[in-house]
């Protein structure tokens, strides 16, 4: 699994926003949600 992140900061490095991709590259169907949070 291969997490990726990105964010924007403001003037003084705090986070404005954060978004994250998640890619799973092996794995079974049943696996499809490990990589996602609510």
């Amino acid at each position: 699994m291969e997490v990726y992140m990105f964010a924007e900061t403001d003037d003084s490095g705090r986070f404005i926003r954060i978004e994250e991709a998640t890619l799973m590259l092996k794995g079974l169907e049943s696996d499809r949600d490990l990589g996602s949070a609510k």
